[in-house]
Parts: structure tokens; sequence; C-alpha cells
């Protein structure tokens, strides 16, 4: 299996731990994690998102994934 994947499962909770520096599949994998569960249980990690440059594209996505769940 690529490890791209492997990092992607294994970190989707914690992606700083990775010690990824770039918007990668674990980036998406967390987000869509966090956006699909919506809840406090599995949190969006917003620092982690700001290393990357990425903060500034969370109200597109949250926009997006409202947009995707209405019409599901």
């Amino acid at each position: 299996m690529p490890a791209a994947i492997v990092e992607a499962v294994t970190f989707h909770h914690t992606p700083q731990k990775s010690g990824l520096k770039k918007c990668s599949a674990l980036t998406a994998v967390h987000v869509a994690n966090a956006l699909a569960t919506n809840s406090e249980t599995v949190p969006l990690n917003q620092a982690y998102l700001a290393d990357l440059g990425l903060a500034g594209r969370l109200e597109e996505w949250q926009d997006t994934a409202a947009e995707l769940a209405a019409i599901a």
C-alpha cells in the first residue's frame, strides 16, 4: 500500500504527529473526517491547517460540505 495512504489512515485524527509539512492525502482525510462527523469527538486540528497555510480555506470547505450534505 502506498505510504501516503498508510499515513492518512494512521494519522487522520492526529495529523500533527505525522511530521508532514505539506498538503497531502492526510490533510484531505483529516479535514473530510472532521467535517463529515461534525462532532467534538473528531476535532479539526486548526493549528495543523495554519501550519500548512490552509486555515483560510476552512470556511470554503465547510460551505462545500454543507452543500453536498444537503443534496445527499
